[in-house]
This record gives structure tokens, C-alpha cells and sequence, in this order.
């Protein structure tokens, strides 16, 4: 921590220079980018501060400008120096190999990010060994060129507009709710040759978004094995975004290590600031965003994050094919099966939250399509899970994926049958292969393990419409523990966002009853999402 006692020397003068900035009459940018180069140890050269300076004197108009230096720029320093008060005990790192989750307040996460933004995370600014395996935090990376001489990186730019509308809000108001981060870890492998499980639920939409309409539902971080990738440089695509709209997800950098192949990273209440548009290049910030979604009794929005990193196939022809073949097969489904919450039992099979995802693992990694959404939805099948998976824009794949769907249930082909002929796809030249899903339904075994009238008695429908927010779903039921019958330390820090009888406070504070609140919008959306079904024609 920037203010623990081993550290007592350089906190003293990050906030002398820290409080000479908030005491200063006017604040210029000469003054920030003293004050950043104090603050991130900076000794033989300065911060390149080109994207910084380009967004303060270019981007945004002069009113504006000074509104962040004089208004929003103190409210981060107080942010930051009231670290010690805010956050008397250090949170535990997220290790590798060890299930636990830590629970912050979003005021605690503010504090921290505040310090992010002003790089005093000791032995967080270098590959230091004792950090090799986890992200960067310091938010400096975002202040220069990226490689561009002379000119801010217009991609910079605008993540940083997502994070000054982050810092405008939590300067304005303290936010009163709490974030949980939890570490997720399932080492033993499952038989997926034994599975005799259908395949799930299924609604492929073309149009939305898993930010925008996967509420209630658990959502998928196409992550990095270093959560939020390139967040903090060049990259922006599905993971970055995210982060960007939702920066409280970006403490988990400074919180977990590198994740393994057994290993998944949950995050419980991370609350939505901005909207955007465009993707990668044409990424812009596009405005303000007030998060609606109610609360659970543990005062976290009603927002589970799952993140599981694929891996990438990306280096030509010869790392496209890498992927194919059985021990990468199962290296994917199980890390699927962690993120979606491992085995399913008996007693929380039918209260399990459907699973929001698309196309992981299929963009700059270079996973084939039919491949990563097959994987998905046999983890969903043997976790209890239904599928909502969004092309995004991709109409003709969406109707392909609800097709196989649909005719792997009308065969009764289960997920173990489709395992077996997956393999044997895998063993075939890649010539002879041909389009997976063709091959799959085309070249079966001489046996299915469940007959198509059984199959065809099961809805063929997403049941989306029976599934109501549990407002005393917390990270330590069945539905959220991977290990079966096993506890997850936790650390709490809390906040005291609570009325003077200890009664729950809404963010305007006024009292909210979470339980109607909860139960009456997640019957709304999912009604709403039933509709849609209807007059596309999926049912």
C-alpha cells in the first residue's frame, strides 16, 4: 500500500505534493504534471504526459478544462490521500491457487483508483519480481503517445474520457455500495466423454450487447490471463471496454494475479459510468450512464462479471489449427466450467442464472467461431446453465448456432456424444474436416444416449422468463461456489452505507425495499426478452 509504514517516507511526500496541489488557488497543467511525476517516483526523466495534454487542451472546450483541474481534479486528491482512513487494513492479493474473494466498498475502490490515477503504488511502476505476474495499475501508460511523437493516441484519449466521467461522479457523491472480487479455482478435470447432459437453453441474438441486456444474468469478460489486458494501452476491445464503462473492475488489476488454467475471476456489483460507441478504432466515449440495476442485500448492483480467458490461436494457419486437437478442447471447456461455476447439483440447477456471452476468444486471439460457442454451451449444459449468446451483428452465425442447437436436441445427442465426435473431428487432416457443425450432426455414432422423443419433450426455448433476481444471492451459496460442499474465505471491508436502525440505503438515500425492487425489474426485462423471442419467430 502506498501508505503502509514501509513505505512512510515516500507517502510523506506524495502528500505534501499532493496537498500543495489541492491548496492551490488555480491549478494549471504544469502544476498535474508536477505533481504526477512527484507521485510516481519519477527521478532521471518525466512522465510523457502528450494524450493528457492533448484531451486537456484540445479535445475538451476551456470551461471544461477547468472544471476538471479546479472541481474534479481536487476531489481526487482527497480521494487518494484519505487512503489510510479509508482503507486501514491492505486487501489480500488474489493468488494463483488460492480461492478467496475480497469485498470493498465502492468509496475503499475509489480511493484506490484514485491512486492509480496518480501512480503511488510502490513496486507497481517496474517489473519488480515480487509483481512479475500481475498487471500493471498506474494509470500513467494512458497519459502519453502511445508511440505517437508529438501528438496524443486518439484510443488514449479516449479512455481517459471514460475515467474523468468515473472521477467527476465519485468526486460529486460518494458512492454507497460495495464491489467483491473472488478468485475462482477448480483443479479437478471432469469425464466429458461421460456427460449426459442436452445441450442448454439457447437464445442467439444478433443485436445487443452483454453490458447493455445481460442484466441478471452472469456475464462474460472475454478476458486476458492479466485481467483487463490492454486496458491501460492500446488495446480496446471487449475486455478494455468493459473496464472502461465499469472502472471499478479495474481494482482487480491491482488485486489478482495472472489467471491459470483452472481459474476464473468473479466480480460481484462493479457499477456502469459511461456509454460508448464504435469498437477498437473507432471507440469514443459517448456520455454519462446511470446504472439502474437494484441492489442485493449486500448493497452490490445486481451485475456478476465472470471472467475466463481463452487462449490464443492467433499466429497464422499453423496457430489456428493449434486448437483443434484435444488437449487445447479440454484446456477450454474446463476453463469454462470454472468461470461458469462448476458442477451443478440437484438443489441449484434450476435457480442458476443463464450465462451472457459470444464470441470469446474469436477476435485478435484467433478462435474459430463454431469451436468456442460449441465449448460454451457444453459448459453451460453441465453447469445448469442457459445460454444467451450475442453475434454481435453476425445474423447469418446467429441463425447457424440456434440451428445446431436445436437439431443436436432434436437428434438427443448430449454433450458427452458430441465430445467423442468433436475428438474424432480433431484427428481427421484439416483438409478433410470441413464446417464443424456440419460434420457433428453429419457423422454420429451408432447410439445416442438420449432419444429424440425425450429430447424433443424439453423446452427448446430460453426459460428466461421464469428467472427473478435473488436478493440474498451472495458469493457463498451453491450457486456461486465451484468447490461442492466447500467455504470461500472472504475479507470484507466494509462501508457504512446504512440508515441509523442498520436498514439498507439506496444511493439517493432514501430506504428501498431490495427484494420487491429486485424480483419486479427482473420480471419486466426477462418478460421483455420473451416478447422478443416471440416476434423474432425464435420460439
Amino acid at each position: 500500500m502506498p501508505c503502509s509504514p514501509r513505505n512512510a517516507s515516500r507517502w510523506s511526500a506524495i502528500e505534501h505534493s499532493l496537498n500543495q496541489l489541492k491548496s492551490a488557488r488555480s491549478i494549471g497543467i504544469d502544476d498535474l504534471a508536477t505533481v504526477l511525476n512527484v507521485c510516481s517516483g519519477r527521478r532521471q526523466s518525466s512522465l510523457c504526459l502528450d494524450s493528457l495534454n492533448c484531451l486537456l487542451t484540445e479535445e475538451l472546450g476551456r470551461g471544461e478544462m477547468r472544471h476538471f483541474l479546479n472541481r474534479v481534479l481536487p476531489g481526487m486528491v482527497r480521494l487518494a490521500l484519505a487512503l489510510p482512513h479509508l482503507v486501514t487494513t491492505p486487501p489480500p492479493l488474489l493468488r494463483c491457487g488460492y480461492q478467496l474473494k475480497v469485498t470493498l466498498s465502492q468509496l475503499q475502490v475509489a480511493s484506490l483508483l484514485a491512486n492509480a490515477f496518480f501512480s503511488t503504488f510502490p513496486r507497481r511502476s517496474f517489473a519488480n519480481r515480487e509483481y512479475a505476474n500481475f498487471p500493471t495499475i498506474h494509470f500513467s501508460t494512458l497519459f502519453s503517445s502511445g508511440g505517437q511523437a508529438g501528438s496524443g493516441c486518439p484510443r488514449r484519449i479516449e479512455k481517459l474520457k471514460c475515467l474523468f466521467n468515473y472521477f467527476q461522479r465519485v468526486t460529486t457523491k460518494d458512492p454507497l455500495g460495495v464491489v467483491t472480487f473472488s478468485r475462482r479455482v477448480i483443479n479437478e478435470r471432469i469425464d466429458w466423454s461421460a456427460r449426459t447432459e442436452l445441450l442448454p437453453d439457447l437464445l442467439a441474438a444478433a443485436e445487443g450487447t452483454i453490458e447493455d441486456d445481460g442484466a441478471g444474468m452472469l456475464e462474460v469478460d472475454f478476458a486476458n490471463a492479466y485481467i483487463g489486458g490492454g486496458v491501460l494501452g492500446r488495446g480496446l476491445v471487449q475486455e478494455e471496454i468493459r473496464f472502461l464503462i465499469c472502472p471499478e473492475l479495474l481494482l482487480s488489476r491491482l488485486l489478482a494475479e495472472s489467471l491459470e488454467d483452472g481459474e476464473a475471476l468473479w466480480i460481484t456489483g462493479a457499477e456502469r459510468y459511461s456509454n460508448y460507441t464504435g469498437y477498437s478504432s473507432t471507440f469514443q466515449w459517448n456520455g454519462d450512464h446511470t446504472d439502474t440495476r437494484p441492489r442485493d442485500t449486500n448493497r452490490r448492483l445486481v451485475t456478476k462479471l465472470v471472467a475466463i480467458d481463452a487462449r490464443c490461436y492467433s499466429r497464422g494457419a499453423a496457430g489456428y489449427k493449434q486448437q483443434f486437437n484435444k488437449s487445447a478442447i479440454d484446456r477450454e471447456l474446463h476453463k469454462a466450467l470454472v468461470g461458469f461455476g462448476g458442477l451443478a447439483n440437484v438443489k441449484n440447477k434450476s435457480k442458476r442464472r443463464p450465462v451472457a456471452t459470444g464470441n470469446w476468444g474469436c477476435g485478435a486471439f484467433g478462435g474459430d467461431l463454431q469451436l468456442k460457442s460449441l465449448i460454451q454451451l457444453m459448459a453451460c449444459a453441465v453447469t445448469g446453465r442457459s445460454c444467451v449468446y450475442f453475434t454481435f451483428g453476425d445474423t447469418d452465425f446467429q441463425h447457424r448456432l440456434q440451428q445446431f442447437q436445436a437439431d443436436c436436441r432434436r437428434l438427443g445427442l448430449t454433450v458427452g456424444s458430441l465430445y467423442r465426435r468433436l475428438i474424432n473431428y480433431c484427428k481427421l487432416p484439416a483438409k478433410q474436416r470441413g464446417e464443424l457443425f456440419t460434420w457433428l450432426l453429419d457423422h454420429g455414432e451408432a447410439f445416442h444416449e438420449v432419444t429424440p422423443k425425450e429430447a424433443s419433450s424439453s423446452s427448446s426455448t430460453v426459460r428466461l422468463v421464469d428467472y427473478d433476481y435473488d436478493s440474498n444471492d451472495t458469493d457463498t451459496t451453491n450457486d456461486e461456489d465451484p468447490a461442492a460442499g466447500g467455504s470461500q474465505p472472504t475479507v470484507e471491508l466494509p462501508s457504512n452505507a446504512t440508515g441509523s436502525d442498520g436498514t439498507l440505503l439506496h444511493q439517493d438515500g432514501d430506504l428501498m425495499d431490495l427484494t420487491r425492487l429486485a424480483t419486479h425489474r427482473a420480471t419486466a426485462k426477462f418478460a421483455l426478452i420473451r416478447c422478443n423471442l416471440v416476434r423474432t419467430g425464435i420460439t
